[in-house]
């Protein structure tokens, strides 16, 4: 089945009074007549999907993880078209990192797909660690099983930091609730990068 991440506008409440419009990331849509395209390179998928009526491109890039495609839509309410994870070398991959934007000429954002369900909607403080470089924060916008970055110069620090990495690993700690923590294998992320620009605006 053909299928395109795509975000929705839904609302959240943020500590019990302020109601927070954000955007409900990688949502399953069914495009009519879609040639879907997917090449694999070290830890990325990269899926090219061509609308058959308005020649429209998207490109999506994302990890591999250790699973096949109908346990993954039933886990994490996320469709990856036509995957393939074969030959995937570490078998307890089980989060997700996913780049891409929805519409032509807009910079592209970042989603974590996260093994475990994210206890509320809202914003979380991120730790995460590229290989053995420094650790640093970035605040994501938290729903379901995913964490979002949507600003546009946090999403661009927060590429900037993988491009050229082999191992993203992050942590989150709420003040209610148990830790959050991925562990992604990011190798090849720098070769693949390029598909992003003949469709999305550079940060």
């Amino acid at each position: 089945m053909n299928s395109a991440f795509r975000h929705d506008h839904c609302q959240v409440f943020w500590s019990g009074a302020i109601i927070v419009t954000l955007f409900a990331a990688l949502c399953v849509t069914l495009p009519a007549l879609a040639n879907t395209k997917i090449l694999h390179h070290k830890d990325w998928q990269v899926r090219i999907i061509v609308d058959e009526f308005t020649d429209e491109t998207q490109v999506i890039l994302n990890t591999k993880v250790d699973e096949n495609e109908e346990d993954f839509a039933g886990k994490r309410g996320i469709v990856l078209i036509r995957s393939n994870v074969s030959g995937q070398t570490d078998s307890t991959v089980k989060d997700m990192l996913v780049v891409k934007c929805d519409n032509p000429g807009t910079p592209p954002y970042v989603v974590i797909v996260t093994q475990k369900e994210v206890d509320e909607a809202g914003v979380r403080n991120i730790e995460f660690r590229v290989d053995k470089l420094k650790a640093k924060r970035v605040l994501m916008t938290s729903h379901h099983k995913y964490l979002m970055i949507f600003d546009r110069r946090k999403a661009g620090r927060f590429i900037e930091e993988i491009r050229s990495g082999r191992r993203l690993i992050g942590r989150s700690r709420p003040i209610n609730g148990d830790r959050i923590e991925f562990r992604i294998p990011i190798d090849g992320f720098d070769d693949v990068e390029h598909h992003l620009y003949g469709h999305c605006s550079r940060h």
